[in-house]
């Protein structure tokens, strides 16, 4: 289960922290969102899902110990400001998923990512673009 699953919305969410999901700690689809403050940690897949068609604009975040950190897909757009990122398999991601959807589209102002396997994983429908790593 994921620990906060919104879809087909228009919200801002000033401040959320979310421990211990068994799956995606946040997970958005088809809608539009703008977020502060997200503090993630223990998430059993991924800390960030956005997809399906979504536009999400986040000031900053932080995720640890997950397998992905942060996974832009299926159409959407992913803009951050700042991303601070520990104990990942994979920092960030973008892909198509469902043939119905393009690839997913991920850009990050600044970002900090320690310990991890891989990190950054794209396909070629998708794009990943990193600005300033910390």
């Amino acid at each position: 289960m994921d620990g906060l699953d919104v879809d087909f919305s228009n919200i801002v969410v000033n401040r959320a922290n979310i421990k211990n999901s068994k799956n995606d700690c946040l997970d958005l689809s088809f809608g539009q969102y703008i977020l502060k403050k997200i503090n993630l940690s223990g998430c059993g897949d991924k800390g960030l899902s956005v997809g399906e068609k979504s536009f999400v604009e986040l000031d900053y975040i932080k995720i640890k110990n997950s397998n992905i950190g942060i996974a832009s897909k299926d159409s959407s757009i992913t803009k951050l400001k700042n991303a601070n990122l520990e104990n990942l398999k994979i920092c960030v991601t973008a892909y198509n998923k469902k043939q119905e959807f393009d690839g997913g589209f991920l850009e990050i102002r600044n970002m900090e990512c320690k310990n991890y396997f891989h990190k950054t994983d794209s396909d070629i429908a998708s794009k990943i673009i990193i600005e300033n790593e910390l």
